[in-house]
């Protein structure tokens, strides 16, 4: 574990080398470890990141801009989220436009389904005619590791 954490530690020499180091690791067999190794430094991240911040933030109090090998290291925010809720007339608004957006999921889901059927939907119950959707993007394979 500590020969693969002094390895981490010199990670940022990657910096603007990204490319070329992503063509070197994806070479050779093993594909599926290296597919592993990217998972479990994803969440090495995340949690490296979180217990890091606290010490990071204290240290940029003094000088809140520093840089380190062409990094720029500096004190940023979080977005500012805001509560409307307490407010009648948005909460009105936002009630219709909840009900709205459900019926357009409907409308939504009854054109994709016609979509992947390749017909045109009648509901019956309504005497709604539901085009196919047109495709627009995605549907490109892809992996996933857990």
């Amino acid at each position: 574990m500590k020969a693969i954490i002094n390895q981490l530690e010199k990670a940022y020499k990657l910096k603007g080398n990204e490319e070329e180091a992503a063509e070197q690791f994806v070479k050779g067999k093993d594909k599926y470890k290296k597919a592993a190794s990217l998972k479990a430094l994803e969440n090495f991240v995340k949690v490296a990141k979180a217990k890091l911040m606290e010490d990071v933030l204290k240290e940029l109090e003094d000088e809140n801009n520093r840089e380190f090998e062409g990094f720029k290291i500096y004190k940023t925010t979080t977005p500012t989220r805001y509560s409307y809720d307490h407010n009648a007339d948005w909460s009105r608004y936002q009630s219709q436009i909840d009900k709205i957006s459900k019926e357009k999921k409907a409308i939504e889901y009854n054109m994709k389904l016609a979509f992947n059927k390749g017909i045109t939907i009648l509901d019956e119950a309504t005497g709604e005619v539901f085009e196919p959707a047109q495709f627009k993007s995605g549907g490109n394979e892809t992996f996933a590791v857990k």
